[in-house]
C-alpha cells in the first residue's frame, strides 16, 4: 500500500484516469470535486472530505478512519464492504448534513456513525452493521416542484441502540432490521415497510407508524397506549405483544 501524505501526492493519485487502488490517505483534505472515481482497497485515515462534490463514486473494501464527510454531495455513490467504525480505537466517521441522495452502503459497518440531518432520499443500506448510529433528524423525502416524494431502503441492517429521534422516514423499506433498544422520539415511520423487524424495548414518545406494515416484527416492549395504530397492519398472534401494556389477555 502506498502512502499519500502531501497535497501534491493526493492530487496526482486522483487525477489518474485508472481506478484509485491500494493507497493509504494519511491527515489529508481532499478539496476537489470527485466523479466517477473508483477507489480499491484504499484507507483513509484522518481524511476530510472538503469537496463539495463527491458524486457517482465507487469504493469497495476501503476502511475509512476517523473520517469526515460532513455536508457533502455524495449523489449515487456506492460504498461495498467497506469499514467506518474502527472497533480499537473505538472512533467512527461524520456525515452529518450530507447529501445521501441514491447512496449505496451494501456489507459495511457504520456503528457509531453520524448521520445526524443527512438526506436520505432513495438512500439504500443493504445488510449493514450500524449499532449506535445516529440517525436522528434524518430526512428521506425530497421536494420536486410540487411533489414530495419520500422513501429510502434499510433492509437486514443492524441498528440496535440507534438515534432515530426526528427522523423523517415516511414510505422507506426497513425490513428485516433490528431496532432493539432505539431512540425512536417523534420519529415519522408513517407507511413503512417494517415486516420483520426487530423493535424490542424502543423509546418511541410521539412516533408516527399510521400505516406501517408490522407484520412478523418483534413488537416485545412496545407500548401502544400513546401511538397512533390508525392503518397498521400486523399479524393476528402480534396482538398479545401489543395489548398486553393494556392489561388485555388474548386467548
Amino acid at each position: 500500500m502506498i502512502d499519500l501524505n502531501t497535497p501534491d501526492e493526493v492530487s496526482a493519485a486522483l487525477s489518474d484516469s485508472d481506478d484509485t487502488e491500494n493507497y493509504r490517505f494519511i491527515d489529508t483534505q481532499l478539496l476537489s470535486p470527485i466523479f466517477g472515481k473508483a477507489f480499491l482497497g484504499c484507507h483513509f485515515v484522518n481524511t476530510q472530505f472538503q469537496c463539495d462534490e463527491l458524486q457517482d463514486t465507487i469504493f469497495n473494501k476501503c476502511v475509512f478512519d476517523n473520517c469526515t464527510f460532513s455536508s457533502i454531495n455524495l449523489r449515487e455513490s456506492r460504498f461495498t464492504d467497506c469499514q467506518f467504525y474502527n472497533k480499537d480505537t473505538e472512533t467512527s466517521c461524520n456525515f452529518n448534513f450530507a447529501n445521501l441522495t441514491a447512496v449505496e452502503f451494501v456489507k459495511c459497518d457504520l456503528s457509531m456513525c453520524n448521520l445526524s440531518r443527512t438526506l436520505l432520499y432513495r438512500a439504500e443500506f443493504i445488510r449493514c452493521q450500524c449499532q449506535g448510529i445516529d440517525l436522528s433528524h434524518c430526512d428521506a423525502t425530497t421536494q420536486t416542484g410540487s411533489l414530495r416524494l419520500k422513501g429510502m431502503k434499510m433492509t437486514d441492517c443492524n441498528l440496535a441502540y440507534a438515534d432515530l429521534t426526528g427522523a423523517n422516514l415516511q414510505e422507506s423499506d426497513l425490513s428485516e432490521s433490528r431496532f432493539s433498544h432505539c431512540i425512536m422520539d417523534e420519529a415519522n415511520l408513517a407507511d413503512t415497510d417494517m415486516q420483520d423487524s426487530e423493535l424490542h424495548q424502543i423509546d418511541a414518545k410521539g412516533i408516527c407508524i399510521t400505516g406501517a406494515d408490522l407484520r412478523g416484527a418483534n413488537l416485545d416492549g412496545l407500548d401502544i397506549r400513546n401511538i397512533d395504530m390508525t392503518g397498521v397492519t400486523i399479524n393476528e398472534y402480534q396482538q398479545s405483544a401489543l395489548l398486553l401494556p393494556l392489561g388485555i389477555v388474548v386467548i
